[in-house]
């Protein structure tokens, strides 16, 4: 992908991944912003990905994604991965999808670890009720 850009989306999002306007007291954490990243291709087609995480590995730094909204082929589970390229200012240039895989293994690796360790993804446990059903289980409209 090229010229790609990225924002955040003035929204600040439950970590079930709704988003709320303004004040919520919904008891929801709302402490952790959720990134998007707006990507273009060649063909200047824009698309939307939640940044999960971003990583250090062998020296370089990597960006975890996953498509907002999700193709058709693609698993819930699924994520790509990009290195972060910086120019010599130390300035964010762009994203490569072209990497090692043997760094997409580690890489998976450690967000595998992560998700164990529930740093990631909360547990199945929490009260936020399904994201794709547009209720967090607060019960409040938004």
């Amino acid at each position: 992908m090229k010229d790609e850009e990225k924002k955040m989306k003035d929204e600040e999002s439950c970590a079930c991944g709704h988003h709320h306007d303004g004040e919520c007291d919904c008891g929801c954490d709302h402490g952790d912003e959720v990134n998007i990243l707006t990507l273009t291709d060649e063909e200047g087609n824009s698309r939307d990905y939640y940044e999960l995480e971003v990583l250090e590995m062998d020296g370089a730094e990597y960006t975890v994604m996953q498509p907002v909204e999700l193709d058709e082929d693609m698993s819930e589970d699924e994520v790509l991965i990009y290195r972060n390229v910086y120019d010599e200012d130390g300035e964010f240039v762009s994203y490569d999808p072209e990497i090692d895989e043997a760094v997409a293994d580690k890489i998976i690796d450690e967000i595998n670890k992560m998700i164990e360790e529930e740093s990631l993804i909360g547990d199945d446990d929490d009260d936020y009720g399904d994201p794709d059903d547009g209720d967090c289980g607060c019960g409040n409209d938004r």
